[in-house]
């Protein structure tokens, strides 16, 4: 019988799962949860993250702590903070033990995106959605953060996956857990509803037969999608402006890199360093061409199975393809559109739940090689290729706040100023070293200083140069600034310098420049 796109009616669920892939499954998430916890002890809190561990420490009731986070971050939504402030007072009060929510939430989320590979594409399709959820960077990364997006990720993996379910079969409870799950998601993440938004085009274009059900379930919404307005206007503080002018305007080249480079896998944002194998090859760029290459193959053998009237595995149906596909482009592609149109709010991890599809995408293109032999081979070249990425994905993956700021306590002094390439490092650099924010100086103090200029140091320079000691904190990005240039400003300057070095991703570098 056909269904009302002209698909076969959904397949039955993939066999029961086998002990052999019961010990693959738990081998590669014991990889996961090794990459995610590997030197975690080292990994200093940023900005983001200082702001809600300062307000967690300061014990405040919880809608003043729900404040306090929305003072700097003026769209924030309950479910993520709330659980942080109950993590916290559960006795979770150290960093490491902030940060294992996260991973909590991420290892979920690797779970739930096997089953969800599994039911579309059998055991080697949900594998190889379970892999690229493991070694992608920002999938690590953001199993890590003491922030909202591993919650986004994971709410998103149980809404897409109850949706999917709801529409083969129409059951109800599974639509009742799609909503339940989307109205968590919207309020983890504000911009998180792009999803939402993305499952009403779907369902309104390709099952717009069933326009019944289609007004309940935009209906249940409502009382979720109502609230988020009123909370916001309750815990939040009027500097939206102040909180957001960091966003820069984006290009389509920016949408292309996030596609090719950060929801792949390989690069932790779209402006991340280039990385290359040992022999100088680019692996950022055999990942991402692996996944166009994927993508071609998935949707040609759709289309040929489509043409051929074949039955075929859940995931080839119509239905799921333009779920996929819908996913996949329509949230990054309407935040695109809204970023040049009202104001820049286009940020890779924003949207990054949409390469959950992509990863889906690619365990169908797996999945659909006519042979074991062939699909085992694509797994391992795709592991590989991971493996070849997380080479040089060096620890700490945050700026080495804890090592620079434990020589700030010791040798900082009253009166000292402490230049920086930006402000964000204020808090951490307060919470870590203790030094007071106005013994803190960065180009934002001074109006017309562009981000990448080198006034920082000139300014410490010239500090030194008038009898006072001067430090600079910085972190080392190519083009951008570059501590062979700082050093060449402070031997020109005539004046002595101290350097402290700290590797990681991020190269992080302190100075003290004594007067002249």
């Amino acid at each position: 019988m056909r269904g009302e796109t002209g698909e076969s009616a959904a397949p039955s669920a993939p066999a029961r799962i086998t002990p052999v892939q019961i010990v693959s499954l738990v081998l590669l998430l014991a990889i996961a949860l090794g990459l995610r916890l590997y030197k975690i002890e080292t990994e200093s809190v940023w900005f983001d993250e200082c702001v809600t561990y300062l307000a967690l420490e300061k014990h405040l009731p919880p809608m003043e702590f729900f404040r306090a986070e929305a003072y700097y971050d003026p769209a924030t939504v309950p479910v993520y903070f709330g659980s942080a402030y109950v993590w916290y007072n559960l006795g979770f009060t150290s960093i490491v033990g902030m940060r294992a929510l996260s991973i909590i939430a991420g290892m979920t989320t690797i779970v739930v995106m096997y089953a969800f590979g599994r039911r579309l594409f059998g055991h080697m399709g949900g594998m190889t959605v379970a892999l690229c959820m493991t070694a992608a960077k920002l999938q690590i990364y953001m199993s890590q953060e003491i922030r909202n997006y591993t919650f986004t990720l994971m709410f998103a993996a149980i809404a897409m996956y109850a949706l999917q379910e709801a529409v083969s079969t129409n059951r109800r409870h599974w639509w009742v857990i799609n909503v339940i799950a989307n109205g968590l998601l919207c309020l983890t993440h504000f911009v998180a509803g792009l999803l939402l938004f993305a499952q009403g085009v779907y369902l309104v274009v390709v099952h717009w037969r069933r326009y019944k059900t289609i007004a309940i379930w935009a209906a249940s919404h409502a009382p979720f999608l109502a609230f988020i307005p009123l909370w916001i206007k309750i815990v939040t503080s009027d500097n939206m402006e102040e909180q957001t002018n960091w966003i820069v305007w984006a290009g389509l080249d920016r949408a292309f890199r996030a596609y090719f480079f950060v929801f792949a896998g390989s690069l932790q944002d779209a402006m991340d360093f280039v990385r290359t194998l040992p022999i100088g090859i680019p692996v950022h760029y055999i990942l991402g061409v692996l996944f166009m290459l994927a993508g071609a193959v998935f949707l040609i053998y759709c289309a040929r199975n489509w043409r051929q009237h074949r039955d075929t595995a859940q995931g080839y149906t119509f239905s799921s393809v333009a779920l996929l596909l819908v996913w996949l482009f329509v949230p990054p592609a309407t935040l695109f559109i809204v970023a040049r149109l009202v104001r820049p709010i286009f940020i890779e991890r924003y949207v990054l739940f949409s390469s959950l599809a992509l990863f889906l995408i690619l365990g169908g293109a797996v999945a659909s090689l006519p042979r074991k032999g062939l699909q085992y081979s694509a797994f391992g070249l795709l592991a590989l290729v991971y493996a070849g990425n997380l080479v040089d994905y060096p620890r700490p993956l945050r700026h080495d706040f804890k090592s620079s700021c434990a020589i700030l306590r010791t040798e900082f002094a009253p009166g000292d100023h402490l230049h920086t390439c930006l402000d964000y490092p204020e808090p951490p650099i307060g919470f870590y070293a203790g030094v007071p924010p106005e013994a803190i100086v960065s180009d934002a103090d001074f109006p017309g200083v562009e981000s990448g200029d080198e006034d920082f140091a000139k300014r410490a320079v010239d500090e030194a140069q008038h009898g006072k000691r001067a430090w600079v904190w910085m972190f080392d990005v190519p083009k951008v600034w570059e501590h062979e240039k700082i050093e060449a400003h402070m031997t020109a300057g005539g004046v002595r310098f101290t350097k402290w070095e700290f590797n990681g991703r991020w190269h992080t570098f302190l100075y003290r420049l004594d007067p002249a």
